[in-house]
């Protein structure tokens, strides 16, 4: 049994990713002395993501106390309901 809510936010990440894909999010880097900011596209960060938690999962044993599947089952759920949100009402999602 695990604890926590980093599945719902694998979810949340993942459906507005494939609803808002040709939107970017602001990424905030900080090395030493350089600091500054860039913009990524959001599907290429929840790509990013869940390829992070498929590596993951394939190379940590059982203790490395983070629930990948939970992640990865939040990202399927989240892509499957943005599924069916854009089929549904593709004609609001042109609007925003």
């Amino acid at each position: 049994p695990t604890l926590g809510l980093s599945g719902v936010v694998t979810s949340m990440m993942t459906l507005m990713a494939v609803i808002f894909s040709h939107k970017f999010i602001r990424v905030f880097y900080w090395a030493v002395i350089l600091l500054g900011v860039f913009r990524v596209p959001m599907i290429i960060l929840a790509v990013l993501y869940v390829g992070l938690d498929i590596y993951g999962i394939s190379q940590v044993g059982e203790g490395s106390g983070v629930n990948y599947l939970s992640h990865l089952g939040g990202a399927a759920t989240g892509a499957l309901l943005a599924i069916v949100y854009l089929v549904f009402n593709w004609n609001r999602v042109n609007k925003l």
